[in-house]
């Protein structure tokens, strides 16, 4: 279990090929354990490319990337785990930004095996259509609520679908009911009968 937790010390480090070797000696009824650390090279991302079908230039989501890491893989320094992490992120972004089918299909990370201080990023990124909301339709709304119900959503035509926001305003619509007096307000219709896509 040491041995296991320096191990991911140094990965989290940027030192993806550190080596920990341990054994154990007795002597005289004491226990004795050795670690044996080589630590390897310090791996910097020195390459990093963006393949697929995108609208945006490579350069604008290779810095979005960045922007959504964490503050040692900003700094370049190559972490897998934290690698997988910021595209993960930029998925999420890219899916607020109205880009609902957007996929990253593959997240490739690898050392230069002549020289393991050297680190590359391979994305495959595939954005897919910008979904625009066309209209916004109330059911059972009465009509002394709607002008209310619409601020609370904060939702209109013609603005990128965000889920993210969708979720938040479904929670500010909740509110707004609420402090009005109405305990058994519901939205009817499951979540995923909310948006309806057109069929092109």
């Amino acid at each position: 279990e040491l041995a296991e937790e320096l191990k991911k010390f140094y990965t989290n480090e940027g030192y993806p090929h550190a080596s920990i070797l341990y054994y154990e000696t007795k002597i005289n009824n004491r226990l004795y354990l050795y670690l044996n650390v080589d630590e390897g090279p310090h791996t910097k991302i020195v390459d990093f490319t963006i393949i697929g079908q995108f609208s945006r230039s490579e350069k604008f989501y290779r810095e979005k990337f960045y922007e959504l890491a964490s503050a040692k893989v900003q700094d370049k320094i190559y972490i897998k785990d934290d690698i997988e992490v910021a595209a993960k992120n930029l998925l999420i972004y890219l899916q607020n930004e109205g880009f609902v089918n957007a996929k990253i299909s593959r997240v490739l990370t690898r050392t230069d095996r002549d020289d393991l201080g050297r680190g590359s990023i391979s994305l495959q990124l595939e954005e897919g259509l910008q979904l625009k909301l066309t209209s916004i339709e109330f059911n059972g709304v009465s009509e002394k609520n709607k002008d209310g119900v619409a601020k609370a959503l904060n939702l209109r035509p013609e603005q990128n679908l965000s889920l993210a926001q969708l979720e938040n305003s479904l929670a500010e619509l909740k509110t707004y009911y609420q402090n009005k007096g109405y305990l058994e307000f519901r939205i009817v219709n499951p979540a995923q009968d909310i948006i309806t896509y057109s069929e092109n």
